[in-house]
């Protein structure tokens, strides 16, 4: 079904960035298949898809672009689906065949705060919880002194922290890991045979967490346990595989906690009279680099307010970015902490 008010005119009524206590227009497009024969269903189909693609813009700028994509059956369903609900009015700018297609053009006034109290609903209009970095494994492992290519401890380590959530990539692709594990880990005989005919092995592991392409080490992580076998390689493997895990445990809690610090800023600009504008200062932010994710959280009175998740840059780098930038320059009146006031000239 399409909203009821519409003008095919040419000649618009609404005027882009126009805004009434129903909401706001946005322009969007829509095509359909040109059936010549059903010029009825054709444009029909046509001006729906316009609608939908003009519910979603705004979806675009409420929601953060992780969540549009984790979650794109929850927006269809409970969201889209809906698109005539949030449509009050249209009118038609431009419309004809295009190719094998029928296209329409159009003018909306969609109604930004009912479509705001729906994304809250189904609890979308808040940022996912914060994506963990990617790291290679690179420990180098010994039992009494000699090298153990087996690498049990690298397994352990790396089965724990891939359970905790992040994402371990080989050894040959250091350019796709946002994090370097570097470590040693060594075991040793520590009480001969005695236990039921079993030799105990201690091994210890050290590691350093180490940002790629830096120096910077985010965390580090020493521990020690114990293992038992029927001989040296049995009991030394068994000591490097658990204390491989335990360590994977303690460094997925601080490197997580470590990795998350100063991660997310709050960037509010000022002079943004429209929606089209907010949705272009989104856009803008968006490919700025160093910026991973972000979702507006506020629009009110010609000001918007961004949560912005950050990978390799910080705050003031941003800002920095952002007022030299010749596509859209924004001039910052504030830096502090972890946030950014900007203005749009």
């Amino acid at each position: 079904m399409v909203a009821l008010s519409a003008c095919a005119s040419g000649k618009s009524r609404l005027k882009v960035g126009d805004r009434s206590g129903e909401g706001e227009v946005v322009e969007a497009e829509g095509l359909a298949p040109h059936n010549q024969k059903d010029m009825i269903s054709t444009k029909r189909g046509a001006l729906v898809d316009a609608q939908r693609n003009a519910v979603e813009k705004a979806v675009g700028v409420y929601v953060s672009a992780r969540t549009m994509v984790e979650k794109a059956v929850a927006i269809e369903n409970n969201i889209l689906a809906k698109t005539s609900g949030y449509v009050k009015k249209y009118d038609i700018i431009q419309e004809g065949p295009k190719d094998d297609l029928y296209y329409v053009r159009i003018r909306a006034l969609v109604a930004l705060k009912e479509l705001e109290k729906d994304l809250q609903q189904i609890s979308l209009s808040s940022m996912p919880d914060l994506k963990k970095p990617r790291v290679i494994v690179d420990i180098k492992e010994e039992i009494d002194r000699e090298k153990f290519d087996d690498q049990p401890a690298t397994e352990a380590l790396s089965r724990a922290l891939s359970q905790a959530g992040f994402t371990v990539v080989g050894a040959d692709r250091t350019k796709d890991a946002d994090i370097i594990i570097r470590g040693k880990a060594s075991s040793f005989n520590f009480q001969g045979k005695g236990l039921g005919g079993f030799l105990s092995y201690r091994a210890r592991l050290s590691v350093e967490a180490i940002r790629s392409g830096t120096q910077d080490v985010v965390t580090s992580v020493t521990q020690e346990a114990s293992g038992l076998g029927g001989n040296a390689d049995l009991a030394g493997m068994k000591s490097l595989e658990t204390v491989g895990e335990m360590v994977g445990r303690d460094l997925s809690m601080s490197l997580a906690a470590a990795w998350s610090k100063n991660k997310r800023v709050l960037v509010f600009v000022e002079n943004l009279p429209t929606f089209s504008d907010v949705e272009r200062v989104r856009k803008h932010l968006q490919s700025q680099p160093g910026v991973n994710d972000l979702m507006m959280r506020l629009y009110d009175e010609r000001m918007a307010q961004f949560e912005v998740e950050l990978g390799n840059t910080d705050a003031a780098s941003l800002g920095a970015s952002l007022e030299a930038s010749r596509t859209l320059p924004l001039q910052v009146l504030e830096a502090q902490g972890q946030s950014l006031r900007l203005h749009l000239p």
